[in-house]
Parts: structure tokens; C-alpha cells; sequence
């Protein structure tokens, strides 16, 4: 705890590279055939397994494959972790540069400092708990610069607010029993966070369910797939062929704030349950947290309200305005208006998911954070809401 460590983060993998540095000569690399990487520098070949290459007291501009030219600070290490995988570029660079670099990534610059102080811990803590838990791909690296831990953006994506917010809370982490917690963080979470158990099967004390504050709305969405959309979802997420889905079924007990913790999907050919986090992932949604509704439906209005129901209707004469219709074995009708009738179909064509939140709801709600900044919150006391049981600590550093 002497001091800020390095946060070695792969970048980018790509056929091939190109660097420069003020004042220094451009670079190629490539990576050849045979697993050796091929570095140019003025002129000049250097071939081995792994190549470093700095520019001291300056910035490197990367340009990988398609992407856009990106500066970094620290200095890159080219090499590929397997020998059928592609050229990967590692920056290994002082902590909480790396931090500045993801804070101003992962949450807005125009929001209040105590949101993005809040977040530059949350960071930090989360790449010192992967420095402690050791290296990926034999020790090459220990974050991804990209969603699968946090997006990181190099100096180009720095910002005066994001910089602010990482030095005013350097060396300051979240930690549980001594050590850096995993600190997850979401855009949204639907109103209520999710215990780690309802997303990994496994529970982590400091990831528990946390209502969001009083007053908070969360984000609402609406997204529609059909039974053919849905049977090449399921079929790629789990590797069943269901056929074309005609019922879908979230199955009980929910999780906290109404989170669907099981998923059944039903076709010509069987019946496939998913659970947990893939609810979300498997068919693509935003979040875990939703209400579903089909085109096969019929809605009811009657003095106790209005309610939606999906059941063989025989013999039930619909009521309009000037005129009845008894629906007859098998038919599906409701009645609109002055004697229109719409037909449903018999088994649910499409299907409607109307939810709250955005990610599997694991940690801080980064619109959560947002809110308590705006109603005078600290970045400490929005820490200490969504991550329960832990402390806020000096792990350098300090004032």
C-alpha cells in the first residue's frame, strides 16, 4: 500500500499498429505468421514473442485495426496471448491515470462532483480488486479497456471535471474486511439493485438489494420481439432449438422491485427455462425488469378497473357500444368501438416486454448517483447507500 500501482489494460486486438509520439519516430507492428511480433521503428526491425514501446514524458497515439487514433499515457506492450489470437496492445500506466481515463467514460462530465467522485472510487476500487485477484492471459494484463470490466479511453477522453474528480479522491477506496471491494456499477437499476445471488448465483455481502431513493425514476423502456426473433435468441444463448415461441412465462418468487429471476420459453419443440442474469442477456433486453404483454390479449374494462387477459374465451359475449359478439370454439375476438371487430390469433405472434432500469442491476445505479448528487448527497454517503458493510479507506495516499 506504498503507493499507486500500475493497471496493466489490454486495449485492443488488431491485425496490425501503427504509434507516434511528439518528437519521437513513428512505429509499425505487426504480428507475423509465426507468432513473433514484428516492430518498425525509423527504419529499423525488431523482431521477438513481445515488444515494448514508451515515449518518456509523453503520450503514444494508437491506431488499431478500424478504430479511431487513440493517446495513451504509460508505455505499450504488444504481444499476443495464444498464438492464434490476434495483436494485442497492453497500456501499463499509473493507476490513477487509468482511473481519470475510465471515470471520463463511464459517467458524463456535466454531472455534479459528487457523482463523478463517487464514481473515480468505485473505479478505482474495482481495478485494485482485480490487481489483487492477479493477472489474465499469464499475468499479460488485469482489466479489458472496454465493457467486460470498464471502459477505459486513454488521455484523449480526460476531461477538467472527470481529472477533478479523480485526483480529489486519489488513493480512496471501497473495501470489505480490509481488502478492495468488487465495486460494480450499472447506468440504471430499475428501481432496486439486485443481490448477487439473483445475477451469479452466488452472494457477495456487499452487492445486496438496495431500494433506489425516494423520489428516483428510474428509465422505461418498451421492446417487442416475435417468436421467430425469439427462437434464435434462446436457440444462440443456450443451444435449444424450441422452434418459433409462442408462450412466454417469467416464473416465480420475482426478485426485489420485480425482477424476473427465471424465464420460461415455450415452442412446437419443448419448453426452455432461463435464469438469472441471462433472462436479460439471452433475449437482449435492457434490463431483468419487466412486464410482458402479447398481441394475443384482450383488455377488459369492468367497475373493478382494467385488466389484460390471455385465455380461450368461448361463449363470452363482448359488449360494444351498439352491438355483441359471442366468441364461438376456438375464436378470439374483442369488440371495438360501434360493432368492429378485431380478431386476435390464436397463439401469440409477438411479444411485448415493457421494463425498468438498463444492466443486470449489480452495485451502484449510476442514475442513482446522479439523483443524491442533485438532492445535496456526497460522493461518501452515495458509496455507503448502494455498497452495504463496507468502508471508505485511504489504501494511499490520504489527507
Amino acid at each position: 500500500r506504498g503507493g499507486p500501482a500500475p493497471a496493466p489494460a489490454a486495449l485492443a486486438a488488431a491485425a496490425s499498429a501503427a504509434l507516434a509520439a511528439a518528437g519521437h519516430p513513428a512505429a509499425a507492428v505487426t504480428a507475423d505468421p509465426g507468432g513473433e511480433i514484428v516492430a518498425v521503428v525509423a527504419g529499423e526491425v525488431l523482431v521477438a514473442p513481445s515488444v515494448w514501446l514508451a515515449a518518456p514524458g509523453g503520450a503514444l497515439t494508437l491506431a488499431a485495426g478500424t478504430g479511431a487514433p487513440a493517446a495513451y499515457a504509460g508505455a505499450l506492450l504488444f504481444a499476443r496471448p495464444s498464438p492464434g489470437s490476434g495483436l494485442w496492445a497492453v497500456d501499463d500506466l499509473p493507476l490513477e491515470r487509468y482511473v481519470a481515463g475510465v471515470v471520463a467514460r463511464e459517467m458524463p462530465a456535466s454531472w455534479p462532483e459528487a457523482a463523478l467522485e463517487a464514481q473515480a472510487v468505485a473505479c478505482r476500487s474495482y481495478a485494485l480488486y482485480a490487481l489483487v485477484a492477479g493477472g489474465r492471459a499469464g499475468d499479460l494484463y488485469e482489466l479489458v479497456a472496454g465493457p467486460q470490466d470498464q471502459v477505459y479511453g486513454g488521455l484523449g477522453a480526460e476531461t477538467p471535471a472527470t481529472d477533478e474528480a479523480t485526483w480529489a479522491t486519489a488513493g480512496e477506496v471501497l473495501t470489505y474486511r480490509g481488502e478492495p471491494i468488487q465495486a460494480l456499477y450499472e447506468p440504471d437499476s430499475g428501481g432496486y439493485t439486485a443481490p448477487s445471488a439473483d445475477v451469479w448465483g452466488t452472494p457477495v455481502p456487499y452487492l445486496a438489494a438496495v431500494p433506489e431513493p425516494p423520489g428516483y425514476r428510474p428509465l422505461r423502456w418498451r421492446e417487442v420481439r416475435t417468436g421467430r426473433e425469439l427462437e434464435a435468441l434462446v436457440q444462440a444463448a443456450t443451444g435449444v432449438d424450441v422452434g418459433p415461441v409462442q408462450a412466454v412465462a417469467p416464473l416465480p418468487p420475482l426478485g426485489p422491485g420485480g425482477r424476473v429471476l427465471a424465464l420460461a420459453l415455450t415452442g412446437p419443440r419443448g419448453t426452455v427455462t432461463v435464469r438469472d442474469d441471462r433472462v436479460r442477456t439471452a433475449l437482449d433486453l435492457p434490463s431483468d425488469v419487466f412486464a410482458l404483454r402479447t398481441d394475443a390479449e384482450v383488455a377488459v374494462e369492468g367497475a373493478g378497473g382494467r385488466r389484460r387477459i390471455a385465455l380461450a374465451l368461448e361463449g363470452l359475449t363482448a359488449q360494444g357500444a351498439a352491438v355483441a359478439h359471442v366468441l364461438g370454439p376456438g375464436e378470439r375476438a374483442v369488440v371495438v368501438g360501434a360493432g368492429a371487430a378485431r380478431a386476435l390469433p390464436a397463439a401469440p405472434a409477438a411479444f411485448t416486454f415493457v421494463g425498468r432500469g438498463l444492466g443486470p442491476g449489480l452495485g451502484m445505479s449510476q442514475d442513482g448517483a446522479l439523483y443524491m448528487a442533485r438532492q445535496g448527497a456526497g460522493a461518501a454517503a452515495i458509496l455507503l447507500y448502494y455498497y452495504r458493510g463496507v468502508e471508505l479507506s485511504w489504501w494511499y495516499g490520504g489527507p
